[in-house]
């Protein structure tokens, strides 16, 4: 074959190469994953703080200027101060000296609960934490069910919602304790320091833990209290763990009490709690109370994506999208991220997000792909891109 020749050849294998990834781009159809956490972050964390949040308002402040959120504890004994409801198990209330029935006409502290809910406008988060700061696992079952049970109630009472819980003095260890933490109704618990567990929850490919009434946390304690080397003393301690939470794509959380105080238990400098901060805002963390990040996990792994698209002359026109989970819409309100590949013929055109004709979303793909989240509640959403003038 004559060097003109072969080279004619070559333009037009190489033509036919163009073409053919040409057509395989305009042939991209849509696509949608659900991911790991919510925005596509890469891990997450809840900053757990076992205090009242109305005696730390430095704390929150700076967390607040941060962008982050804080989650705190509801032991809500401290919030009732009428007669006790008469189901409580009478030998219970006997282990509690400084339960006082009766001591007030005002069943709760006004000006505390208002405190609250301002903070969880924030996005702060309030975890059970028991009606009674009390050992559970020397209770009998019913005795700690009585007590799970009340601290659900209260919270709903106060406007709060009962999801995740944090056992006090991390004592979740029995089975019959967890037993009773599940049938009072909260769908989680945590523990304190993992003692030999790994801090990591579902890393990498996992979906959910290996025990949802025993998770895992990171007790941040100054090293001087009681020379604990199981805790976190620092900053410079929770680096690495902050940085193969990121690498394992897990969810981890840290515990802390007595912030910048130097009398109570567990302790913890408010310069490290400040360095600790600054630390999880500069990684990828999807920052959330445990509340929130419980009911991801669990829509997360019974969700089901459903797609339906209307075309005309080969072209998808509209997107009809329904995303379920089988759980109660009421309960399991979070959000879940969707990871959206559009069809080639919507490259470069924003995406609009109605349901019932209502808007919901826009979305702007980049580089093939954009995330936006939505209520795995049943309901169809629809999709449709919008030309650009």
């Amino acid at each position: 074959m004559a060097a003109g020749n072969l080279f004619c050849a070559a333009v037009a294998a190489a033509s036919l190469i163009a073409i053919a990834g040409c057509n395989e781009a305009e042939d991209q159809r849509p696509s949608f994953a659900i991911a790991k956490w919510f925005d596509n972050h890469a891990a997450a964390i809840s900053i757990t703080y076992d205090d009242w949040p109305d005696a730390n308002h430095p704390v929150d402040d700076f967390v607040l200027d941060m962008g982050l959120v804080l989650d705190f504890q509801m032991v809500t004994q401290g919030y009732i101060r009428d007669q006790l409801p008469d189901w409580v198990e009478h030998d219970l209330t006997e282990l509690i000296p400084h339960v006082v029935p009766g001591a007030s006409q005002s069943r709760f502290e006004d000006d505390r609960i208002k405190s609250n809910l301002a903070l969880t406008a924030h996005g702060f988060g309030f975890y059970g934490h028991g009606h009674w700061h009390v050992d559970h696992d020397v209770l009998t079952y019913a005795q700690a069910y009585d007590s799970f049970r009340l601290c659900f109630e209260v919270m709903q009472t106060l406007g709060l919602k009962p999801v995740a819980y944090a056992y006090p003095r991390g004592a979740g260890h029995e089975e019959e304790t967890r037993r009773a933490l599940a049938d009072a109704g909260f769908l989680a618990g945590r523990m304190g320091e993992p003692a030999g567990q790994s801090p990591y929850i579902i890393p990498d490919s996992a979906t959910k833990p290996e025990d949802w009434f025993a998770l895992p946390a990171l007790t941040m304690e100054k090293y001087d209290f009681q020379q604990c080397g199981g805790c976190i003393n620092n900053t410079e301690e929770l680096r690495p763990i902050l940085d193969a939470a990121i690498e394992k794509k897990a969810w981890i959380i840290p515990v802390y009490h007595n912030i910048g105080k130097d009398t109570g238990w567990g302790p913890y400098r408010w310069e490290d709690f400040q360095g600790d901060v600054r630390a999880i805002a500069a990684r990828d963390f999807w920052v959330a109370p445990m509340n929130d990040i419980v009911l991801y996990i669990q829509e997360r792994e019974k969700a089901v994506v459903d797609m339906e698209t209307m075309e005309q002359g080969g072209a998808t026109e509209q997107i009809r999208l329904t995303l379920s989970d089988g759980l109660d819409n009421d309960r399991f309100d979070q959000p879940l991220t969707l990871i959206f590949t559009p069809p080639s013929e919507w490259a470069g055109l924003p995406v609009h997000v109605t349901q019932d004709g209502r808007h919901t979303a826009w979305i702007f793909p980049d580089a093939g792909a954009a995330t936006f989240s939505i209520l795995p509640d049943e309901k169809p959403y629809i999709l449709e891109p919008k030309t650009v003038h």
